[in-house]
């Protein structure tokens, strides 16, 4: 199938500002991999059902839950404003604007989330407000990593706690009740993080991470 024009502008776009950089295209599609391990900064072009054109999402996704799939688990931007294909030039102009101020952000995010402490406390002052399972155990990861196991444990229990009973909420609550069973018997947590981190990223196709790195 033919890559319409405004597919290609984003394509070149987007390939020249993020090669540099280390960011990869996730297949042919419209979204952009900053691979770290932990967590993986995506960032989606998204386009529109009924019109040619572009908005821009940037979310971080962790990897310390098995999922063969991309999640916005921490939103750090959203254009809301969609931009439309009119013409090439114009096109190519605003598109070159939502990459100008997209590459400052995953960079930004690379060096706030290299530190776990820091990591930790964005996300919990941003998962603050969100009562979701998610929330919680993204919250238990976060601190977990950052060696803070009190705050976890209490993170964990609100997700074993969670009144969210479907299947894939009782698969949450299975690995956080795991994971409080580690913690109370004071062994060595970080095998079983790898080891959920390493799921994950052999569902999404990606090479292995050693916790060790952080």
């Amino acid at each position: 199938m033919p890559i319409s024009p405004h597919q290609k502008i984003i394509n070149t776009i987007v390939r020249e500002a993020f090669k540099p950089i280390g960011v990869k295209r996730k297949g042919q599609s419209r979204i952009w991999l900053d691979d770290n391990g932990l967590w993986t900064t995506v960032i989606e072009f998204q386009p529109s059902r009924w019109t040619k054109g572009t908005s821009l999402n940037i979310a971080v996704c962790f990897q310390w839950y098995p999922k063969e799939y991309y999640s916005f688990d921490v939103r750090f931007f959203r254009e809301i404003k969609f931009v439309k294909f009119e013409s090439e030039e114009q096109f190519k102009h605003q598109v070159q604007v939502l990459v100008d101020e997209a590459k400052p952000i995953i960079l930004q995010i690379r060096n706030l989330f290299s530190d776990t402490k820091s990591l930790k406390e964005h996300v919990i002052n941003e998962l603050n407000e969100n009562s979701s399972i998610w929330s919680k155990y993204n919250r238990g990861m976060a601190c977990l990593i950052s060696g803070d196991i009190d705050q976890a444990i209490q993170f964990f229990q609100q997700v074993t706690d969670d009144i969210e009973d479907r299947e894939w909420a009782k698969e949450v609550k299975d690995i956080a009740q795991k994971l409080l069973k580690v913690l109370a018997s004071e062994e060595n947590y970080f095998p079983f993080i790898e080891s959920l981190v390493n799921k994950s990223r052999e569902l999404k196709k990606l090479k292995p991470y050693s916790i060790s790195k952080i």
